[in-house]
């Protein structure tokens, strides 16, 4: 559920998103794994040997992989290329990456990277949720090191450089209704079941539709990932929520994990009806999908009365027990909040804070 704002240029479609580090789950690289050494040799020497990248002076940052000041998923990245054997990974320091310090980098030392990654995260400038945005007001995101966009309204080159600036960047996409702004809404108008609550200009789709599976599957989202984001910000499989069909349900999950097959990141917001159900009727959270962003766990929106409160007791439980059991389940959680009650973010940051979360509170539903 993500707030949108009219613009003279164009309609932004704003609300939570995560961001997020990208988990690769990699074998322990050795040479006792005759297998892997065999099909990847470049990766092999690379983990067998030191020498093949000098290291540069002290580092300053413990797990600065590409040399950027900061310890954080661009480092992840840079990691999981260089043991991949990509042919232009190339790490400004190798060693700051070596916590074992066995003069190699292997699987565990990435494992070890991710953790020191998360726990230097939890601070207000780790992930930021910029879906209202323009590319002129870009200058608003240079404090935070992930941030979510809607990538429909920028360029590649406007992606390059906010990479060039240090960003990891995730990007919204709506997989389960559809806009009227957008300039594909006359084609898939005719695939809605239903008027989407508070947001008079958006309608659900029916999922369960090919010809919208394939729309998100072979056009939009690769025209999206084209653009060099590194993830995307699912919304809407709350669409099931919505219409709890198997029909929607097998909709729902085919989309899901027709995103995940094209290598990136994905991170649903919401959707707890959906994954609650998935992962009781057996299946793998991380078959669908890499991470969860929820709205508002500890703030509420008063939508008739334009402001914001507290959750209730009942509420949060439910929430709180949500993002667990995905934690539990292997995914990365993210909150993302609307408030500017002091004492409230306080508890939101130490909730975040014990169970290794991420989390963005605005003061704004614009999300600016």
């Amino acid at each position: 559920m993500i707030k949108k704002q009219k613009r003279t240029r164009s309609r932004f479609r704003t609300g939570a998103a995560a961001l997020v580090l990208l988990i690769l789950q990699l074998p322990a690289f050795s040479s006792a794994c005759p297998a892997y050494a065999a099909e990847n040799p470049t990766a092999m020497n690379r983990i067998r040997s030191s020498n093949t990248v000098k290291a540069a002076a002290d580092t300053a940052v413990i797990g600065d992989l590409n040399g950027d000041g900061r310890c954080n998923a661009g480092d992840v990245r840079s990691m999981q290329k260089w043991l991949l054997g990509t042919a232009d990974s190339s790490p400004a320091d190798w060693k700051a990456a070596d916590y074992q310090n066995d003069q190699k980098l292997d699987a565990r030392d990435l494992t070890l990277l991710k953790r020191a990654c998360r726990s230097a995260a939890y601070s207000d400038k780790s992930y930021g949720v910029f879906l209202g945005i323009d590319p002129d007001d870009i200058a608003r995101t240079l404090d935070y090191d992930t941030i979510v966009i809607d990538a429909q309204y920028f360029s590649a080159k406007q992606i390059a450089e906010l990479h060039a600036s240090g960003h990891t960047v995730y990007s919204y996409i709506n997989i389960g209704s559809v806009e009227n702004f957008r300039s594909y809404y006359k084609d898939y108008e005719a695939y809605t079941i239903g008027a989407y609550e508070n947001w008079d200009e958006e309608r659900w789709v029916d999922v369960s539709k090919t010809v919208w599976q394939d729309f998100i599957l072979k056009k939009l989202a690769p025209e999206i990932l084209a653009k060099g984001v590194d993830g995307l910000f699912v919304d809407n499989a709350d669409v099931y929520y919505f219409k709890q069909t198997k029909q929607i349900f097998n909709g729902v999950t085919a989309i899901l994990k027709g995103l995940q097959a094209l290598d990136t990141y994905v991170c649903i917001n919401g959707g707890d009806t959906f994954v609650t159900d998935y992962i009781e009727k057996g299946g793998k959270f991380r078959d669908v999908a890499d991470a969860v962003n929820q709205e508002t766990v500890f703030s509420k929106i008063e939508w008739d009365e334009d402001r914001f409160s507290r959750n209730d007791d009942e509420e949060k439980a439910y929430f709180q027990n949500y993002v667990e059991t995905v934690a539990a389940n292997g995914g990365d959680i993210y909150l993302l909040e609307y408030t500017k009650d002091k004492e409230l973010i306080d508890q939101i940051r130490k909730y975040c804070g014990a169970h290794h979360f991420r989390y963005y509170v605005s003061g704004s539903l614009e999300l600016l």
